[in-house]
Parts: structure tokens; sequence; C-alpha cells
């Protein structure tokens, strides 16, 4: 069997980002944000359960939810370096990404996405070994005009989320939904996953828990990986998607238990999302 590609930060997989080459220097970019001390996340709830059929939902929640997911866009540009130092030549990029507001307070709202989608890669590489270095970078939501901060952000094997924010604007709004118990999840829980596959539109997509961890396909002479941060889940999703929110049902609430990152290139809807607790304990 032929490898399968690998995309983003886990291999075997493809990150659910789209990424298309912008046609002119990008306008009012910004040097990439340092990190900032305090951050501000809403209370967890421990529902104690999740259910496995959505018949108790009650109606307009979905919707509700679907409010607060935004389209997060990412223009970056790179510097090609010839014997570490700097040319004229830079390529330019743009790719996008899901994210959701998660609260806010009198200043600013707070965005939760993937790593991936906000924490840009330093250094690339072209086809000929070229070195390009990242000189500037602007992550933003296109469709409220309005510029987001880095506050927090890990990308490894394990994890992949990044936690923003932006000035108070009017026409944002915070999730009306809980923070859930990703630890209580079980196979077959029923779960949704929203964002803007192929930036698109804003969707949302039904499906189950298959897995309340992540194992990589085993590989000859390598032992398979295990990573207990991750669970699968079979909403369908597309590249666009990253970062977008998965929310579990309780009781017909629902609660917010994951982030989607990516997705298997070979797999029927054999979908990758990184648990909540595991982001709140970097954030908190």
């Amino acid at each position: 069997m032929n490898e399968i590609n690998r995309r983003g930060f886990i291999k075997g997989l493809i990150g659910a980002t789209s990424l298309v080459a912008l046609d002119s220097l990008l306008q009012g970019c910004e040097v990439q944000p340092s990190y900032v001390d305090n951050v501000t996340f809403p209370a967890q709830k421990h529902p104690g359960y999740y259910e496995n059929n959505n018949n108790s939902l009650a109606d307009g929640k979905v919707a509700s939810i679907q409010e607060s997911v935004e389209l997060i866009r990412v223009d970056s540009i790179y510097q090609k370096y010839v014997e570490d130092k700097p040319t004229c030549e830079v390529k330019k990029l743009r790719w996008h990404g899901s994210g959701t507001v998660v609260t806010q307070d009198q200043m600013y709202y707070y965005v939760l996405t993937a790593g991936h989608v906000a924490l840009a890669e330093k250094e690339r590489k072209d086809i000929f070994g070229n070195t390009y270095k990242l000189a500037r970078q602007r992550i933003h939501l296109p469709y409220k005009n309005v510029n987001l901060e880095l506050l927090a952000g890990e990308l490894n094997d394990n994890l992949d989320f990044a936690y923003l924010r932006c000035p108070r604007v009017d026409n944002l709004k915070v999730m009306n939904a809980k923070i859930g118990d990703s630890d209580k999840l079980m196979v077959n829980d029923m779960v949704y996953a929203f964002g803007y596959p192929l930036s698109t539109g804003n969707s949302v997509t039904s499906g189950i828990v298959s897995c309340t961890y992540h194992k990589e396909p085993e590989k000859k002479k390598t032992k398979a990986k295990v990573h207990n941060e991750q669970f699968l889940f079979s909403s369908p999703i597309s590249p666009g998607n990253s970062g977008g929110p998965v929310f579990a049902i309780q009781k017909g609430e629902l609660y917010l238990v994951g982030v989607a990152v990516a997705s298997y290139v070979y797999g029927q809807n054999m979908n990758i999302a990184i648990k909540i607790n595991d982001i709140l304990r970097k954030i908190r």
C-alpha cells in the first residue's frame, strides 16, 4: 500500500485548510503577534454523559451555534533567503479555516480555532530547495473586517489549537452553548461539526464519535502512536473546516467537546478533533 501523504501536523492526514496563492502583495499585513498573558475562557461544565441521538435537541440550537462560527483568513508573505541573507523575492500565500467565538469581555471577543490555521510556519522551502522565511502575516475575519490577535496556541503530533481575540464589534455573536467534558465522550455519541468547508459557506454536519482516541495506522518497523488528546468522529468535513467546533448533545443542550483539525485521505469520514479538555489545560 502506498504511503499516505502528509499534510499539516499529523502523518498520514491532510489538514482541513484550503490554500491558494495571492496575485498581489498583501495590504495591511501585520507582524506575527506575540503571546499574551491572562487569557479569558468560559467556565467548563460537566454534563455527565452525552447522547447518541438527536431526538431531544431543542429547535434552533444548531442555528444559534452557526451564528458564532466564523470564517478565518490568513494572508502571509514569505521572503526568499540566499545564504541566510534576505532577497527582494517574496511569495504570497492565503489559506482559510473556521473558528468559534467562545466568549467575550468588555473589550474583546475570543475565538478558538486550529493551530495549523493560525500558526504559520516560520520557514518554508519550495520544490527547488529555496528557503523562504515568514516576513508578515495577517489573521482576520474577512466577513467582519476585523483582525485577530494570537493569545495562545500549540501545533504538534498531539495538539493543534490556537486561541485568539479581536476588538468588540457589533456583528459578532458568542456561541450559545457550554463547554463540555470531552473525557466523558463515548463511542456512538451524537456530534455536530460546524465550519466553512472549501470556504463556501457556514455549514453543519452530523455524525457520531467513532473512537475516543486516535491511533495512527500501523507501519513497518514503526510502532503506531496513540493520541489520547484526540478523538475520531464521522461528521463529514472538508478543507476549510479546520478549527471548526464539534459539539455533543446532553439533555437537549449542545456542549463544545472538540475542535476539528484533520481527515484521513483514504478513509470514509475518518475525521479527527482535538479534545476540549486538553486545550483548556494549555490555555488556563
